[in-house]
């Protein structure tokens, strides 16, 4: 019988070979033909988004399956709210990860000698897992209301609010395209009426945002990395999946021909991914660290709450029971 640990890495593994897939056909996750709610999946119960790697793993399997419905929950939580899985549910569960890096336990003052609980960094993190049912297979369960996403009018708007929140100067100029410098702190982006439109200006703005929080006062990755190594493609990965969080996150949909062009890149993202598929789940990860920080920093200057409740990877709010 496998273990938790290996179940979830050959689930990591179908995934990625379907994403390489993809990545062949020429585009990362979505289409524009398919649901972009499906970006944002979320569990009705707990009221919470799943995040980073079961983000992503939702995110494909509604794709995939052209589910309309963003809403993800457990069989439990199903039957606890008083509805049932319908038949056609079997075998169309998806697997989400938990891992646990932290483990309460008693310690004693020496100075006192006083007992004290306090939360300890685990040797070794464990792993467990949850199954989620899209909401399109629970019996009579209330239609899903879309929320009211942005529209094309308002794209400017939010660009100029993303400008105002950067941790570092956001220079307009005449260019012929946005980069992020890191030795002057500071992103350079053509003027916005060189794009097709201000959501084109938004996708490139976010993606250069992105890489401005790996400055070593933000979130500290390694940044300044040689063109066309592996190094240099795992960034650009992490900066193309957190484009997209942030886009669905403040409900605006990013057409294919506004997006990065990221052509360039698909073959290296495909051998760094054919090489070890766990580092798609690391992008994810950080993409996630990424837009949260964006997203809570936009909030913060627009003064408006997105109210994500978020279910990490790293440790899920809501106790699930399997």
């Amino acid at each position: 019988m496998s273990t938790a640990f290996e179940l979830i890495m050959e689930d990591r593994k179908r995934l990625v070979e379907e994403i390489i897939e993809q990545m062949k056909a020429g585009y990362i996750v979505t289409r524009d033909e398919w649901n972009h709610e499906a970006l944002r999946p979320q569990n009705p119960i707990s009221g919470a988004c799943y995040r980073g790697g079961n983000r992503i793993k939702l995110m494909v399997t509604a794709m995939m399956r052209q589910y309309e419905d963003p809403r993800w929950m457990t069989a439990v939580q199903i039957r606890d709210a008083g509805y049932k899985l319908s038949r056609d549910a079997y075998h169309k569960g998806v697997l989400c990860e938990k891992w646990i890096f932290t483990k309460m336990q008693t310690v004693t003052d020496p100075s006192t000698g006083q007992k004290r609980r306090e939360e300890v960094a685990l040797e070794y993190p464990r792993v467990s897992f949850f199954t989620v049912y899209n909401a399109v297979y629970v019996e009579g369960f209330p239609k899903y209301e879309a929320a009211i996403r942005q529209t094309s009018e308002k794209a400017g708007k939010l660009a100029d609010d993303f400008i105002r929140s950067s941790e570092c100067p956001v220079k307009e100029v005449l260019a012929d395209q946005a980069y992020y410098n890191p030795s002057a702190d500071e992103i350079v982006i053509p003027k916005r009426d060189i794009f097709k439109s201000d959501e084109a200006f938004l996708s490139a703005l976010w993606h250069e945002m992105s890489h401005s929080t790996g400055h070593e006062s933000r979130l500290n990755r390694q940044i300044e990395n040689k063109f066309g190594s592996a190094a240099y493609a795992k960034e650009e990965l992490k900066a193309e999946i957190s484009s997209l969080f942030i886009g669905a996150d403040v409900g605006l949909q990013i057409s294919a021909e506004c997006r990065q062009d990221y052509s360039n890149y698909l073959n290296s993202w495909i051998a760094v991914l054919q090489n070890d598929y766990n580092e798609l789940f690391r992008a994810c990860s950080d993409a996630d660290k990424i837009s949260s920080r964006l997203i809570a920093n936009y909030e913060k200057t627009a003064g408006r709450n997105l109210g994500i409740k978020t279910i990490s990877d790293r440790q899920q709010k809501q106790k699930f029971r399997r």
